[in-house]
């Protein structure tokens, strides 16, 4: 039994399919999940802990992922980027966790927008130096702690906007 050696998901690979589930901890190659590649799915969760090697989540790789409550991406040494609308629109989203990312540098625009996430962790993300127009914009967050992203060098228009509950950043 060999495990897959899946480096890319392609753009829309699951577009608008009933998956639920996806075995992301099998994908210890992944380096790209593309555009739209999950769009209007029914997943629930993205744990990519052990995908070591994921540099990019694409534009618009999860919007509309209505049911999704969890984003881990623990352990995602090598990732870069966050594309814009990557996680719009998950209203069940809860928690996104970048615990670790060090090479995480972009978080484009509404990348996280109208999402229902509470909670976001970016301890060890050194390396962030952009967030984009109003890419968490319209959450549930109440805090908000960017103290770790020490690179942090543009917040755009509206990058941490309209989040009724927020009172600490």
């Amino acid at each position: 039994n060999s495990e897959p050696e899946l480096s890319f998901i392609a753009g829309g690979a699951f577009e608008g399919s009933t998956i639920e589930d996806f075995a992301f901890e099998q994908c210890k190659v992944l380096e790209i999940i593309g555009v739209y590649a999950f769009n209007q799915t029914k997943l629930k969760k993205v744990d990519c802990t052990k995908c070591p090697k994921l540099k990019i989540v694409d534009d618009y790789a999860f919007l509309n992922t209505t049911e999704l409550e969890i984003a881990d991406f623990s352990g995602c040494s090598e990732l870069e980027e966050i594309g814009n609308w990557a996680f719009a629109n998950t209203t069940a989203m809860k928690n996104v966790i970048f615990n670790g990312c060090s090479k995480l540098e972009y978080i484009r625009a509404c990348a996280f927008f109208q999402s229902g996430v509470s909670e976001m962790d970016f301890t060890g993300c050194s390396s962030l130096s952009y967030i984009g127009l109003l890419a968490i914009c319209k959450t549930n967050l109440e805090q908000l702690d960017i103290s770790p992203c020490s690179s942090l060098a543009t917040l755009e228009i509206g990058a941490i906007s309209s989040n009724d509950n927020l009172t600490y950043i």
